[in-house]
């Protein structure tokens, strides 16, 4: 937990300004909790109410993982208006299972965020866009 709460206070203070609430949940609940059907043998393990702005998390789950979801929620509130088309390697320089860019984009945001991958200068470019609030639904 000093990992993940030592990671949240590097986000921008954008970010502290406008980010949704985040509650950690049970994992048997999140489902319900974010209307979500999830297929037999899959699981959830976040979502963001964009008009609730609120950010639950599934609590059974190491802290890298929760750090790792919470940057990915965070993503798709800051990456919402943004012209992904634009966007430069979504799915070829990630390994993501998401056939939606919005997920994979929010996946490449949160490794991002945590350096677990390498990003070229026009994602780091793009993403310090989103950091700064310019992708944002008003």
């Amino acid at each position: 937990m000093k990992y993940l709460l030592i990671s949240l206070l590097f986000l921008p203070s954008f970010a502290f300004a406008k980010v949704p609430s985040i509650e950690f949940v049970p994992n048997d609940q999140l489902a319900a909790i974010c209307h979500k059907q999830v297929p037999e043998g899959s699981s959830i393990y976040g979502c963001f109410w964009g008009s609730m702005r609120r950010i639950f998390v599934a609590e059974n789950q190491d802290e890298q993982d929760k750090e790792f979801v919470i940057h990915h929620e965070i993503g798709h509130y800051l990456l919402e208006c943004a012209d992904l088309s634009r966007f430069k390697g979504l799915g070829s320089t990630f390994n993501s299972t998401w056939n939606d860019p919005k997920e994979a984009a929010a996946d490449l945001y949160a490794l991002y965020k945590m350096n677990l991958q390498t990003t070229s200068p026009d994602n780091r470019a793009f993403f310090k866009k989103a950091d700064n609030g310019k992708f944002v639904c008003h």
